[in-house]
Protein backbone atom coordinates (compact mmCIF):
# COMPACT_ATOMS: atom_id res chain seq x y z
CA UNK A 1 0.00 0.00 0.00
CA UNK A 2 3.04 2.63 1.01
CA UNK A 3 4.43 1.63 -2.22
CA UNK A 4 1.46 2.34 -4.16
CA UNK A 5 1.00 5.59 -2.22
CA UNK A 6 4.46 6.79 -3.16
CA UNK A 7 4.18 5.60 -7.16
CA UNK A 8 0.48 7.59 -6.80
CA UNK A 9 2.72 10.95 -5.08
CA UNK A 10 5.58 10.26 -7.66
CA UNK A 11 3.02 10.74 -10.52
CA UNK A 12 0.94 13.43 -9.73
CA UNK A 13 4.65 15.08 -8.48
CA UNK A 14 5.65 14.49 -12.53
CA UNK A 15 2.14 15.48 -13.81
CA UNK A 16 2.29 19.18 -11.89
CA UNK A 17 6.62 19.20 -13.31
CA UNK A 18 5.66 18.36 -16.66
CA UNK A 19 2.75 20.67 -17.17
CA UNK A 20 4.56 23.95 -15.60
CA UNK A 21 7.68 23.61 -17.71
CA UNK A 22 5.82 23.08 -20.45
CA UNK A 23 3.52 26.08 -20.02
CA UNK A 24 6.73 28.43 -18.98
CA UNK A 25 8.28 27.06 -22.36
CA UNK A 26 5.22 27.92 -24.51
CA UNK A 27 4.91 31.43 -22.92
CA UNK A 28 8.04 32.44 -23.36
CA UNK A 29 7.86 30.98 -26.98
CA UNK A 30 4.61 32.90 -27.51
CA UNK A 31 6.03 36.34 -26.13
CA UNK A 32 8.96 35.93 -28.92
CA UNK A 33 6.88 34.92 -32.07
CA UNK A 34 3.98 37.74 -30.75
CA UNK A 35 6.57 40.29 -29.65
CA UNK A 36 6.26 40.63 -26.45
CA UNK A 37 1.48 41.21 -26.39
CA UNK A 38 1.00 40.55 -22.73
CA UNK A 39 -2.18 38.95 -23.92
CA UNK A 40 -0.41 35.56 -25.43
CA UNK A 41 -0.54 34.76 -21.41
CA UNK A 42 -3.83 35.49 -20.45
CA UNK A 43 -4.69 33.51 -23.37
CA UNK A 44 -2.43 30.69 -22.89
CA UNK A 45 -3.56 30.41 -19.03
CA UNK A 46 -7.43 30.27 -20.11
CA UNK A 47 -6.53 27.68 -23.08
CA UNK A 48 -4.48 25.39 -20.54
CA UNK A 49 -7.37 25.17 -17.98
CA UNK A 50 -10.10 24.87 -20.36
CA UNK A 51 -8.22 21.91 -22.36
CA UNK A 52 -6.68 20.39 -19.42
CA UNK A 53 -10.78 20.00 -18.14
CA UNK A 54 -11.85 18.79 -21.50
CA UNK A 55 -9.15 16.40 -21.03
CA UNK A 56 -10.23 14.80 -17.58
CA UNK A 57 -13.62 14.55 -18.73
CA UNK A 58 -12.60 12.50 -21.76
CA UNK A 59 -10.50 10.43 -19.32
CA UNK A 60 -13.11 9.56 -17.05
CA UNK A 61 -15.55 8.50 -19.80
CA UNK A 62 -13.19 5.83 -21.05
CA UNK A 63 -10.89 5.66 -17.73
CA UNK A 64 -11.52 2.11 -17.73
CA UNK A 65 -9.88 1.36 -20.72
CA UNK A 66 -7.22 3.91 -20.93
CA UNK A 67 -6.31 2.86 -17.51
CA UNK A 68 -4.45 -0.09 -18.21
CA UNK A 69 -1.81 1.83 -20.44
CA UNK A 70 1.56 2.89 -18.97
CA UNK A 71 1.59 6.32 -17.76
CA UNK A 72 4.68 6.74 -19.64
CA UNK A 73 2.42 6.69 -22.83
CA UNK A 74 1.25 9.87 -21.53
CA UNK A 75 3.35 11.52 -20.82
CA UNK A 76 5.38 10.64 -23.89
CA UNK A 77 2.46 12.02 -26.06
CA UNK A 78 2.12 15.09 -23.76
CA UNK A 79 5.86 16.03 -24.33
CA UNK A 80 5.21 15.12 -28.48
CA UNK A 81 2.44 17.32 -28.81
CA UNK A 82 4.12 20.17 -26.64
CA UNK A 83 7.47 19.71 -29.29
CA UNK A 84 4.92 20.00 -31.90
CA UNK A 85 3.30 23.08 -30.80
CA UNK A 86 6.06 24.58 -30.27
CA UNK A 87 7.62 24.11 -33.33
CA UNK A 88 4.09 24.99 -34.97
CA UNK A 89 4.93 28.40 -33.10
CA UNK A 90 8.14 29.04 -34.71
CA UNK A 91 6.26 28.77 -38.08
CA UNK A 92 3.20 30.22 -37.05
CA UNK A 93 3.42 32.68 -40.54
CA UNK A 94 3.43 29.17 -42.52
CA UNK A 95 0.86 27.49 -40.19
CA UNK A 96 -1.69 30.71 -41.12
CA UNK A 97 -0.51 31.97 -44.79
CA UNK A 98 0.65 34.96 -43.19
CA UNK A 99 3.70 36.85 -45.91
CA UNK A 100 6.43 37.99 -43.82
CA UNK A 101 5.44 41.90 -44.92
CA UNK A 102 2.02 41.31 -42.92
CA UNK A 103 1.89 41.81 -39.15
CA UNK A 104 0.05 39.10 -37.21
CA UNK A 105 -3.30 40.36 -35.22
CA UNK A 106 -5.14 38.76 -32.64
CA UNK A 107 -6.81 36.34 -34.31
CA UNK A 108 -3.57 34.28 -35.14
CA UNK A 109 -2.79 34.76 -31.57
CA UNK A 110 -6.32 33.34 -30.32
CA UNK A 111 -6.42 30.83 -32.84
CA UNK A 112 -2.62 29.75 -32.26
CA UNK A 113 -3.13 29.34 -28.73
CA UNK A 114 -5.73 27.52 -28.75
CA UNK A 115 -4.57 25.36 -31.34
CA UNK A 116 -1.07 24.53 -30.59
CA UNK A 117 -1.32 24.18 -26.76
CA UNK A 118 -4.58 21.57 -27.12
CA UNK A 119 -2.82 18.11 -27.53
CA UNK A 120 -0.33 18.41 -24.48
CA UNK A 121 -3.26 20.49 -22.71
CA UNK A 122 -5.77 17.41 -23.03
CA UNK A 123 -3.22 14.68 -22.08
CA UNK A 124 -2.28 16.38 -19.12
CA UNK A 125 -6.06 16.62 -18.03
CA UNK A 126 -6.48 12.96 -18.79
CA UNK A 127 -3.21 12.37 -16.93
CA UNK A 128 -4.72 14.00 -14.09
CA UNK A 129 -7.93 11.82 -13.78
CA UNK A 130 -6.16 8.35 -14.69
CA UNK A 131 -3.84 8.95 -11.28
CA UNK A 132 -6.85 10.05 -9.25
CA UNK A 133 -8.36 7.08 -10.40
CA UNK A 134 -5.29 4.69 -9.79
CA UNK A 135 -5.37 6.30 -6.21
CA UNK A 136 -7.83 4.32 -3.98
CA UNK A 137 -6.91 6.25 -0.54
CA UNK A 138 -9.69 8.60 0.99
CA UNK A 139 -10.00 12.01 -0.99
CA UNK A 140 -7.91 10.88 -3.35
CA UNK A 141 -8.11 13.96 -6.13
CA UNK A 142 -7.28 16.08 -3.36
CA UNK A 143 -4.07 14.09 -2.79
CA UNK A 144 -3.24 14.16 -6.22
CA UNK A 145 -4.05 17.96 -6.54
CA UNK A 146 -1.19 18.10 -3.57
CA UNK A 147 1.47 16.85 -4.98
CA UNK A 148 0.82 17.73 -8.37
CA UNK A 149 1.06 21.32 -7.02
CA UNK A 150 3.98 20.70 -5.79
CA UNK A 151 5.78 19.46 -8.75
CA UNK A 152 3.88 22.95 -10.37
CA UNK A 153 6.56 25.28 -7.96
CA UNK A 154 9.59 23.36 -8.61
CA UNK A 155 9.01 22.71 -12.30
CA UNK A 156 8.32 25.89 -12.68
CA UNK A 157 11.47 26.94 -10.62
CA UNK A 158 13.43 24.91 -12.35
CA UNK A 159 12.53 25.54 -15.72
CA UNK A 160 12.85 29.35 -15.93
CA UNK A 161 16.27 28.92 -14.26
CA UNK A 162 17.45 26.14 -17.31
CA UNK A 163 15.89 28.49 -19.71
CA UNK A 164 17.94 31.89 -18.36
CA UNK A 165 21.23 29.76 -17.28
CA UNK A 166 20.95 28.20 -20.92
CA UNK A 167 19.93 30.68 -23.03
CA UNK A 168 17.96 28.18 -24.85
CA UNK A 169 14.55 26.70 -24.16
CA UNK A 170 14.76 23.62 -26.00
CA UNK A 171 17.73 22.75 -24.21
CA UNK A 172 15.41 23.29 -21.16
CA UNK A 173 12.38 20.98 -22.69
CA UNK A 174 14.92 18.25 -23.80
CA UNK A 175 16.32 17.70 -20.68
CA UNK A 176 12.91 18.21 -18.55
CA UNK A 177 11.25 15.59 -20.72
CA UNK A 178 13.38 12.76 -20.30
CA UNK A 179 14.02 13.14 -16.55
CA UNK A 180 10.15 13.45 -16.10
CA UNK A 181 9.77 10.24 -18.48
CA UNK A 182 12.65 8.62 -16.69
CA UNK A 183 11.33 9.41 -13.43
CA UNK A 184 7.58 8.28 -14.24
CA UNK A 185 9.54 5.03 -15.85
CA UNK A 186 11.06 4.50 -12.64
CA UNK A 187 8.05 4.81 -10.82
CA UNK A 188 5.89 2.30 -13.00
CA UNK A 189 8.61 -0.27 -12.86
CA UNK A 190 7.46 -1.35 -16.56
CA UNK A 191 10.60 -2.88 -18.47
CA UNK A 192 8.19 -1.42 -21.52
CA UNK A 193 8.37 2.24 -19.86
CA UNK A 194 12.18 2.77 -20.00
CA UNK A 195 11.76 3.22 -23.89
CA UNK A 196 10.16 6.16 -23.74
CA UNK A 197 12.73 8.04 -21.44
CA UNK A 198 15.55 6.26 -23.86
CA UNK A 199 14.13 7.81 -27.01
CA UNK A 200 13.69 11.48 -25.82
CA UNK A 201 17.72 11.23 -24.58
CA UNK A 202 18.41 9.67 -27.79
CA UNK A 203 16.16 12.59 -29.82
CA UNK A 204 17.59 15.38 -27.02
CA UNK A 205 21.08 14.35 -28.06
CA UNK A 206 20.38 13.97 -31.57
CA UNK A 207 18.76 17.45 -31.45
CA UNK A 208 22.35 18.98 -29.92
CA UNK A 209 24.61 17.07 -32.36
CA UNK A 210 22.60 18.85 -35.35
CA UNK A 211 21.89 22.16 -33.87
CA UNK A 212 18.35 21.99 -34.66
CA UNK A 213 17.59 24.85 -32.39
CA UNK A 214 19.76 27.08 -34.12
CA UNK A 215 18.37 26.00 -37.33
CA UNK A 216 14.89 26.78 -36.16
CA UNK A 217 16.14 29.79 -34.43
CA UNK A 218 16.80 31.39 -37.89
CA UNK A 219 14.02 30.72 -39.73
Amino acid sequence: MQNKLFTIALIGFCLGFAALSVQVIYLRAFLAVFFGNELSVGLVLALWLMWGGIGAKLAGKGIDRLVILPKTVFFALAFSGAALGLVAVRFVRIVFFVSQAQPLNFTHLVLGSAIFSALPCLVFGMLFALTSRDCTCDNSPARVYFFETLGSLVGGLITTFLGLQLGNDWLAFGLVATVVLGSVAWAEKRSCSWLYPLAAAIIFLGFEFFSVDQRLESV
